[in-house]
């Protein structure tokens, strides 16, 4: 018996990470997300591994973005991200406009995708004006954190979290 092997099962996606250098501790947050990542088997690409010294950081950018071979691009949001997109400030500023163009020709919706690790006063992520109708994964509650990167993951490797059922057959007293 021959065994068929499907290709997308055994393919470790390609991830670009996406976010502000806000602070050493969100720094480290988002490492330790990635490196998670790494271990579960995403080919999992960012700055601070992959942006040498001399390198132009908008080529790298702009590659991430427009790169048919990366899978997924992760868009951690935080109050600083957010405030940097929303006024084009930065490195953020010049990610999202090349993102908003790529975003739009996103036919699948499937690329990108935001991470709230911060809430706003009003108790909703602190998600960019370019990503605010997109649903969105929140990771602003660290008691949530193993639940939010099993949906992280299940995304990722483009496997459904919550697995629609079969559907029945038609009742006998509707047919």
């Amino acid at each position: 018996m021959t065994k068929v092997t499907d290709n997308s099962v055994n393919k470790h996606p390609k991830l670009f990470i996406s976010y502000s250098q806000t602070d050493d501790r969100h720094g480290d947050w988002v490492v330790a997300l990635a490196e998670r990542l790494l271990e579960d088997g995403v080919d999992v690409i960012m700055d601070r591994w992959d942006l040498k010294y001399g390198h132009e950081m908008f080529v790298f950018m702009e590659q991430m973005v427009t790169d048919q071979s990366v899978d997924k691009v992760l868009i951690v949001c935080d109050s600083l991200y957010k405030k940097k997109a929303d006024a084009r400030i930065g490195g953020v500023g010049n990610e999202v406009e090349l993102m908003v163009n790529c975003i739009a020709n996103d036919t699948t919706q499937e690329k990108f995708f935001a991470l709230a690790c911060e809430k706003n006063e009003q108790g909703s992520g602190c998600i960019p004006n370019y990503l605010k109708s997109r649903f969105y994964i929140d990771f602003s509650d660290p008691q949530d954190f193993e639940l939010n990167y099993d949906r992280l993951a299940h995304f990722v490797y483009g496997r459904e979290f919550h697995k629609k059922p079969p559907r029945g057959q038609i009742p006998e007293r509707f047919r």
